[in-house]
């Protein structure tokens, strides 16, 4: 639990004839994380070939895909019997859809080749598409701002114009003699001229063929519908089912193969090993050679319990660990709602939270359940800091808590910096566990016990000063130097520009009390402008109430960001800087897809 899973490597080394056994096993078991073979890596082997199948499962696959993509077709897959009947059923299907989804299509080009017509400014001219063009004369076909035929007249009365006003511009077609073309063109270019093609149909011919169009597009989504509905399950299950055999026929070009053997290396569980081993040998008839290796860099397997599980989410924000390094999420799972409660620290806000919390889980999606999870404990949390505090949305409902956090600020504040410094420390002594697996321990105590011994120093410096006691101060000031050589020892010259972040760090913890008085500051002005309409009675009444509710849920959304960000960069940038690297990777097995609904 504090540390990842622990991983060994395996080869597993099978005769070719056993090769689709070894591989259906393997996928069955889904322990294998494969460590792809590459081409070069040894000159006897080469990369596996696939099973000739794959094609053909490939090429189905895309064809479900389409179909599954386009009808935006969803579920939850189960067990696909017979496999030879349901290549038939894809087929046919898939025939049906391509034609039905062509004509469709195609319905659908005339649809908007149609509708672009319909909007063409000139098709109420009544004008042909079929004009021809004379010799003698030159058209002109578009719209205007202005009207032209003054203009027009000025210069002749020899000329055709069909116009028609539109709600901006004027429509016009206009014939003239082709040696007038010229000043026509200027007196266009003064009226904001725009050219336009003639439609191909008036607007009554446009509107009865989309009349048309539009049943038969209407009748070609109806049996697009209809092919869903008598076909969702059928695919959804065909696709899980080719995925997973896909997957089987594909695998062999991640693995080393020569003309007889096939060889499989990666990682896997260190408890699976001697199962992997038997069910391997069962079904190769111990034709089959499984060899344990010492690898390097393994795969990242977290192993929390069910409770704390939902607090590896905040770990993938940030990184995953190595495998070597210590996994905190037990201790984010402990020092996050403590930190989130000392915040918000309010009895109705925290039970707010649970309330909203309650009635929005089921419609949320699954991915952001952890987070849900996560808010719940701290509200939890929340619940009880606002027992301590004796705070119920901003009222003190409690004559004599525990702690006041408007008036007892030191106490406050010194919590606080307790807590940053057991926090900060508690990093420094995980980040030695951690140097102790690559370094022996003196070189490890160089590079994080000498901060500790650095904080104890000035402790022991600022007790004597403030004891006024000179053996103190000497043996703090003494203490100060050797734990700066030793971090110079350590970790290099360069480490010592940090000295004073060690203190800024610590100092950061106060954000934990300043955060909380923000909150009960701010529920507290808004329970007192409530108050004041109260008072005044009547309509005020409304207001206050409204200034409450209003208020408050303001200050909720605050109390509830502000906390769960501020919590979140203590750990992030104060703790996990003092031992956690990250950049492990996960840890991804072949094999069976988890149905939602189970095997």
């Amino acid at each position: 639990m504090i540390r990842p899973k622990e991983m060994t490597m395996v080869r597993i080394i099978t005769p070719s004839r056993h090769v689709r056994n070894v591989i259906e096993t393997l996928y069955e078991l889904k322990v294998l994380h494969i460590l792809d073979f590459k081409k070069g890596e040894d000159e006897f082997f080469d990369i596996g070939k696939p099973f000739k199948e794959a094609t053909t499962y490939s090429e189905q696959l895309i064809a479900l895909r389409s179909i599954i993509s386009r009808l935006s077709i969803t579920g939850t897959p189960k067990d696909l019997k017979n496999l030879s009947d349901a290549q038939k059923r894809l087929l046919e299907l898939n025939k049906s859809f391509k034609d039905t989804v062509e004509k469709l299509d195609k319905t659908k080009s005339v649809e908007n080749e149609l509708l672009n017509d319909y909007k063409n400014p000139l098709a109420n001219l009544g004008i042909s598409h079929k004009i021809k063009e004379f010799k003698s004369l030159v058209s002109f076909l578009g719209t205007v701002k202005s009207p032209i035929e003054s203009k027009l007249n000025a210069i002749t009365t020899d000329y055709s114009l069909t116009q028609k006003k539109l709600e901006k511009r004027i429509a016009f077609a206009l014939f003239i003699k082709r040696e007038l073309g010229e000043k026509v063109k200027a007196i266009l270019s003064e009226s904001g001229f725009a050219e336009h093609q003639l439609p191909k149909l008036n607007r009554t011919e446009i509107e009865e063929r989309l009349a048309k169009i539009r049943k038969e597009k209407i009748a070609l989504e109806n049996q697009l519908e209809t092919l869903k509905k008598n076909n969702s399950q059928f695919l959804v299950d065909y696709e899980f089912a080719l995925t997973q055999l896909n997957e089987q026929s594909e695998v062999p070009l991640r693995f080393a193969s020569s003309k007889n053997t096939l060889i499989a290396t990666g990682w896997i569980p260190a408890d699976k090993a001697e199962n992997i081993k038997q069910n391997l040998a069962k079904i190769t008839k111990e034709k089959v050679f499984v060899e344990l290796l010492h690898g390097k860099n393994p795969p990242t397997v977290l192993e929390n319990p069910k409770m704390i599980n939902p607090f590896e989410f905040l770990l993938n924000l940030y990184s995953l660990p190595k495998y070597y390094e210590i996994d905190p999420t037990i201790l984010m799972f402990i020092a996050f709602p403590l930190f989130f409660g000392f915040m918000l620290g309010d009895v109705g806000y925290g039970l707010t939270t649970l309330a909203i919390i309650f009635l929005l889980e089921k419609k949320l999606p699954t991915a952001i359940k952890p987070l849900l999870r996560i808010i719940t404990i701290s509200s939890l949390s929340s619940i009880a800091f606002g027992f301590i505090f004796g705070e119920f949305f901003g009222y003190e409902f409690i004559a004599h808590p525990l702690l006041n956090r408007v008036h007892e600020i030191n106490t406050m504040m010194l919590i606080s910096v307790a807590v940053g410094v057991v926090h900060i420390n508690l990093g420094l002594v995980l980040g030695l566990i951690n140097e102790l697996k690559h370094h022996n321990f003196l070189e490890a105590f160089l590079r994080k016990g000498s901060w500790i011994v650095l904080q104890v120093a000035v402790a022991i410096l600022g007790f004597g000063y403030l004891q006024a006691n000179q053996s103190f101060q000497m043996i703090g000031g003494i203490l100060i130097l050797a734990s700066i050589l030793m971090i110079i020892k350590g970790e290099g010259i360069l480490k010592i520009v940090e000295l004073p972040a060690i203190l800024s760090n610590t100092l950061s913890y106060i954000r934990l009390y300043a955060i909380g008085l923000a909150s009960v500051s701010l529920a507290s002005v808004f329970n007192k402008m409530a108050s004041g309409f109260f008072v005044q009675g009547g309509f005020s009444i409304a207001i206050g109430i409204f200034v409450l509710l209003a208020g408050h849920f303001i200050n909720l959304l605050l109390g509830l960001l502000g906390p769960f960000l501020h919590s979140l960069r203590l750990h992030y940038v104060e703790f996990f800087q003092k031992f956690y690297e990250g950049g492990g990777y996960r840890y991804s097995p072949f094999g069976i897809i988890k149905m939602l609904g189970g095997r």
